[in-house]
């Protein structure tokens, strides 16, 4: 397989479980910044950032994705900024850990076990890691959210 069949994606946690992103959604990523909430916004909007200048809705995955809110102090959270559906935004993963060089071989097929956030997930890849393998569920942004729910975001910004 030629090496430009490779693709790199950013690492992140959620909880006790690794994701990742296509580097190529990714524009930075960033240290939490305060967050302004947004009264009445649905569940897994965390609210707006000023980045720069630039107001910016923020996702939190972890409710997007079924799992229990990051409490306060706990990890060191950050925010990865991307473009979903032609909207920068961003959204709060619990670390950020690295990139990877990925191989399309190392990419399985989404199982049925992965639960309520198999709808947003492109694929399972496993990342050659000592003996073993690191287990990364890669995040599909285009499917993120419903029409309907990009709407609600782009009113936001």
């Amino acid at each position: 397989m030629a090496v430009q069949d490779e693709f790199q994606v950013v690492t992140f946690a959620l909880a006790a479980e690794n994701y990742g992103v296509d580097i190529g959604s990714v524009q930075e990523i960033i240290p939490l910044l305060p967050v302004i909430r947004v009264p009445e916004a649905p569940r897994w909007i965390d609210g707006l950032i000023d980045l720069r200048g630039t107001i910016l809705p923020v996702l939190d995955l972890r409710t997007r994705f079924g799992l229990e809110r990051l409490g306060a102090g706990e990890g060191h959270p950050c925010i990865i900024i991307s473009n979903l559906s032609g909207q920068q935004v961003g959204l709060v993963a619990d670390s950020v850990r690295d990139v990877v060089r990925v191989l399309p071989a190392n990419m399985a097929p989404v199982p049925p076990a992965a639960g309520a956030r198999a709808p947003f997930l492109s694929g399972i890849l496993r990342i050659p890691e000592g003996q073993g393998h690191r287990i990364l569920f890669l995040l599909a942004l285009d499917r993120l959210l419903s029409q309907e729910e990009v709407e609600v975001l782009a009113g936001m910004a």
